[in-house]
């Protein structure tokens, strides 16, 4: 039987915890830039493998409407969009504490912005932003 606890998940974007994620669904989400490699097969049947060089990787978090880490990010936002030069790419970190998995990524960007979305429900606010660079580690996992 494996073992999963939310609360046991650190997220951070240069040394500031990300702490208020959506309930629902998946409030955490990074997936790598681009495959691994890829084959090309020749007409003998064989081929040849090329490893992908693009480490890069997306970050999806999913936060409540009114939260304290929208505030931060919505200045780190501005900063990138107006004062690019005082702006400090993220560098992240999203550790699973209770099975070890591990993510780290550097020189991180906003691409797509959050829209804002009002409504008869509390909201959540979407953030993402692109990585030049990333490596994981994924844990058998605890209990195992």
């Amino acid at each position: 039987m494996s073992i999963f606890d939310p609360k046991q998940v650190v997220l951070l974007l240069n040394d500031y915890q990300i702490t208020c994620f959506g309930d629902k669904g998946t409030p955490i989400q990074f997936t790598p830039g681009a495959p691994a490699g890829a084959w090309t097969m020749g007409l003998d049947g064989r081929g040849t493998f090329v490893t992908d060089p693009d480490k890069s990787g997306t970050l999806v978090i999913q936060l409540h409407q009114h939260c304290e880490d929208n505030r931060w990010l919505s200045q780190q936002k501005s900063l990138q969009e107006n004062s690019i030069k005082s702006f400090v790419p993220f560098r992240l970190m999203i550790r699973d504490l209770l099975n070890e998995d591990l993510i780290e990524a550097s020189k991180g960007y906003f691409t797509d912005l959050p829209p804002y979305a009002r409504g008869g429900s509390a909201q959540m606010t979407p953030w993402t932003i692109v990585f030049e660079s990333h490596t994981s580690r994924l844990e058998s996992g605890f209990g195992n």
